[in-house]
């Protein structure tokens, strides 16, 4: 009875409220009885009612609904408490019960950090730690308590931060043989990220840098040691030095010791290994912090991350590089105008007055602003030529301008406008006044690179054409200048943006992809060599097309570069995208054999991650999905027999019962799994098969435990069944009745159950997959 009283789908807290109380009721009553006493799982039978009260109040907009939460925290402590010392007094058997109720404890624990009951967590932490050896999950309980309470003042996050020190000794001084693992340096950022948080912003970010750096020590000087830092942990610390003053130095700093662990870890064991790796994000933190810094060396520092970001083939060009890439022009400002033999003072008023026109046009971010800024900086040029002025513009302004021209191009509504042909325009000028010979303004690397990156955004349909003149343009120009750098970033760009032409894009982005593997074997220039992404890229395009044989050809690709790769011919390693572009090429054929050929291709990739001891190839759920979507999307096939392994439906009850058991490559059914499988079923299983309403009850029935129940998922079930079986799922047509929901079309998610839905990212439970 408790159970169920537990289980009820409830849809309003008053109806939570009332199945909470009737529980304790009913343990009331146990307790009175001389025959039959409440243990272990009845209280967390109870402990969980309350917890999904809490829950659901917390998820709710009523101020007064969350008010209560101390309520529910002490209604569900009693029972915590009742557990614990049913624990401790059964001595013999306190290692195995304790390890049970565990969760339990971490919800109670949990609902006092969301009241602000931060004392009372501690207490229950601190009882249900005695005597336990192994109590990471009630630690991790408690230093998130204490860490979301951050704000209300930073010694919770030190009390949290006492707690994790003590474990840490516990652990290292034990005979325990103890790896580094993820869980424990969960535990490190939540108590970083507490201090983050906190209002005292100063001490704060000063002692979560302190823990990184006990961190940073800890783990070069003993890999073996729990304190291993993540990339997450690095960028906490360094968003948070951002955001303050001049940061500059102690942002390089930690980007150094990102690249040391980095080095380190290539010599480590994979278990040993610290995934630290710079990112776009981290690179862009750096840069932010060095253009606005006011230190000497700040432009060169900037155009050497820049030079970097170029030569690491794991990061792509992105608007906010570009940004921080022209605000080398302000950073200018300080010093003095060089053109030719003249010298121009940064004092002279009229250049002042310009400036602060340009930058105000510039601050617009409108097509508007750029065009203003543009006709100013040709202003300045004919009032230098007339001899008016004896300062002219220099090649940082233009490119200040193009990336004007760039950062408008995606928000540009005015179609009679073209902003990637306004930085081409640009690109042009000062093309032509190098001509002249006019130095100052001679283009440099950026100045290409803006124009290219800005056609790749560009939706004109001449666009890719564009953008592979522009490439053309920067390879001539680096001939001249080796200032200019055709760096693979630019190649990729180019090829990329042939996938926006179905018909052409798979003859150019290969063409292409041949000329930058050539231009690279005579070069030997690792700045310019294809990488994994220059063939995913090619392998995309080819996924895009129309063509009748382009899912071969990417299989091909695919093929040569595996066997190069183990013959040790070539050096790019596939990954796992490479494998999905060539499944994507095959499920946009939606033919018979689609689904077999993209099951072929996730054997491939299995075989290929094992042999070559890759685990950054195996297989996820993503990838199974694929499989899954090529059975729901070819042609249909209710009408055939099921017989033989080749079937849409054998091949997707292969699939899902392997995401469904526990398998080697941790991959778990998602909301997308069931709802391929409901459409699979629909599409390829006869309505009249007297197995298929079984099938898509039981189906229903897991996704509802699983807690996968989302707007894809409860849409293609809800097309998949008959009236009455849906209202035979979903609890009983008069439970919705009495919410005024009288057909099937009126029941939406919400409707539903909380717990059938738990395991949903709330921003994915309201979108619908294609």
């Amino acid at each position: 009875i408790i159970r169920t009283y537990s289980n009820l789908p409830a849809t309003t807290l008053e109806e939570y409220r009332r199945c909470c109380e009737r529980i304790d009721d009913l343990i009331e009553i146990l307790e009175s009885s001389h025959s039959v006493k409440p243990d272990v799982a009845t209280r967390g039978m109870a402990i969980h009612a309350w917890e999904k009260s809490h829950r659901f109040a917390h998820e709710c907009s009523d101020k007064e609904a969350k008010n209560c939460a101390k309520m529910r925290s002490a209604k569900a402590r009693v029972h915590a408490d009742a557990i614990l010392s049913h624990m401790q007094s059964t001595t013999s058997r306190r290692g195995l019960l304790f390890e049970k109720p565990l969760s339990i404890i971490c919800d109670v624990i949990a609902m006092h950090g969301d009241a602000g009951e931060t004392t009372e967590a501690e207490e229950l932490y601190l009882r249900a730690r005695e005597g336990n050896t192994s109590y990471v999950p009630i630690l991790a309980a408690i230093i998130e308590a204490l860490s979301s309470n951050a704000a209300n003042n930073i010694l919770h996050v030190k009390k949290a931060h006492q707690f994790l020190s003590e474990f840490e000794n516990d652990i290292m001084k034990s005979n325990l043989r103890v790896l580094p693992d993820m869980k424990f340096t969960r535990l490190y950022n939540a108590v970083i990220a507490g201090y983050i948080s906190s209002t005292e912003k100063t001490d704060g970010i000063e002692l979560a840098k302190t823990l990184l750096t006990h961190m940073i020590e800890k783990h070069t000087s003993n890999p073996q040691h729990i304190a291993r830092p993540n990339t997450t942990t690095f960028v906490k610390v360094m968003t948070a030095l951002a955001r303050g003053e001049d940061n500059a130095q102690q942002l390089g700093m930690l980007l150094g010791e990102m690249d040391k662990i980095n080095n380190q870890s290539k010599l480590l064991p994979a278990e040993l290994a610290a995934n630290v790796v710079p990112n776009k994000v981290v690179y862009d933190l750096v840069l932010k912090s060095h253009t606005r810094s006011s230190a000497k060396g700040s432009n060169e520092h900037v155009s050497a991350l820049l030079d970097r970001i170029k030569k690491d083939p794991n990061i792509s060009s992105d608007d906010l590089s570009q940004i921080f890439a022209s605000h080398e022009l302000p950073q200018r400002s300080n010093n003095d105008y060089c053109h030719g033999e003249i010298k121009q003072s940064s004092t002279n008023p009229i250049l002042k007055s310009y400036k602060k026109m340009f930058h105000a046009h510039l601050k617009k971010r409108t097509t508007n602003g750029a065009e203003a800024a543009a006709a100013l900086l040709h202003e300045m040029e004919d009032k230098y030529a007339s001899g008016e002025n004896d300062y002219r513009p220099d090649i940082y302004m233009f490119n200040t301008v193009m990336n004007a021209w760039q950062q408008c191009e995606l928000s540009n509504t005015d179609k009679s406008i073209s902003p990637s042909k306004k930085a081409e325009d640009l690109l042009d000028y000062v093309c032509k006044k190098r001509e002249e010979g006019v130095e100052c303004l001679g283009p440099n690397d950026l100045t290409f690179s803006i124009c290219l990156h800005s056609w790749c955004k560009s939706s004109r349909r001449d666009a890719p054409k564009h953008a592979e003149n522009i490439l053309r343009r920067k390879i001539e120009s680096s001939k001249e200048n080796c200032d200019i750098v055709v760096s693979s970033m630019d190649w990729n760009s180019a090829i990329a943006k042939w996938r926006e032409d179905p018909t052409l894009g798979p003859d150019r982005a290969r063409k292409l992809f041949i000329e930058m593997n050539q231009r690279y074997i005579d070069s030997r220039d690792e700045r310019s060599a294809p990488n994994v992404v220059t063939v995913n890229t090619l392998l995309d395009v080819y996924a895009k097309s129309k063509g009748e044989k382009s899912a071969e050809e990417a299989e091909a690709i695919l093929n040569e570069i595996i066997r190069s790769y183990k013959s040790g011919e070539g050096v790019i390693v596939p990954n796992i995208i490479s494998f999905r572009s060539c499944m994507d090429a095959w499920i946009r054929r939606r033919e018979p054999e689609t689904p077999k050929r993209v099951y072929s291709l996730l054997k491939s990739m299995i075989e290929f991650s094992k042999s070559e001891r890759r685990d950054d190839v195996a297989p996820d759920s993503d990838s199974f999905n694929f499989v899954l979507k090529a059975c729901m999307l070819a042609p249909v096939m209710w009408h055939v027999p099921i017989k033989g392994d080749d079937h849409p439906i054998a091949i997707a009850n292969d699939v899902f019962s392997t995401l469904r058991n526990q398998n080697e490559f941790n991959a778990n059914a998602t909301h997308t799994s069931y709802s391929y499988m409901f459409r699979i079923y629909k599409r390829h299983l006869d309505f009249t098969d007297a197995r298929y309403s079984p099938l898509t009850r039981m189906l229903w029935k897991h996704c509802c435990h699983d807690g996968q129940v989302s707007r894809f998922s409860f849409e293609s079930f809800r097309s998949s069944v008959s009236e009455s079986e849906f209202w035979s799922c979903v609890g009983g047509k008069e439970r919705y009745e009495k919410l005024g929901k009288a057909t099937v079309a009126c029941v939406t998610l919400d409707d539903l159950p909380a717990k059938w839905k738990r395991n949903v990212a709330p921003d994915r439970r309201q979108r619908l997959t294609d």
